[in-house]
């Protein structure tokens, strides 16, 4: 599998083995963050396009299930369910997001609702986790080497 025909999205099998040895014959390494629902799942995907580097997104049993919602009896399903459902949400939105509206104004960082909108301090939160995996990209030396196709 060639650099170029890896597609942004979630990745397995010989798509995942071409990004591991990417990273291991750039001599550089790929930060994986554990996840738990769908903000700091976009705030990965928002840091990888703007480091313009791989991110590994995972997720641990309890995180899946937590995706699911504890709501779900069946603890071994829900972690399952989740797993799946967070997976295909970043796959979906990988390869589009880029191209994302923001929901906060470019110009002074305000949302574009009412200022009392929780959604504020979610935003924030993700800007911390994004401010945070650009320094590691940086550490790590994968800035700028992301294998996807844009």
């Amino acid at each position: 599998m060639t650099q170029s025909s890896l597609m942004p999205g979630v990745v397995t099998g010989d798509a995942y083995k071409a990004l591991v040895d990417a990273a291991k014959s750039g001599g550089y390494a790929l930060p994986a963050v554990n996840v738990t629902g769908t903000n700091t799942i976009n705030a990965v995907m928002e840091a990888a396009a703007k480091a313009n580097s791989d991110i590994i997104i995972q997720l641990s049993n309890t995180g899946g299930q937590f995706y699911a919602g504890r709501g779900l009896e069946d603890a071994f399903n829900a972690k399952v369910i989740g797993s799946v459902a967070a997976a295909q949400h970043a796959h979906l939105l990988a390869e589009h997001y880029r191209a994302f509206e923001y929901q906060v104004d470019p110009e002074d960082g305000t949302p574009y609702k009412k200022q009392y909108d929780p959604r504020a301090y979610l935003r924030l939160a993700e800007e911390g986790i994004v401010e945070r995996l650009l320094e590691a990209c940086d550490d790590l030396g994968s800035k700028g080497r992301s294998i996807a196709s844009a």
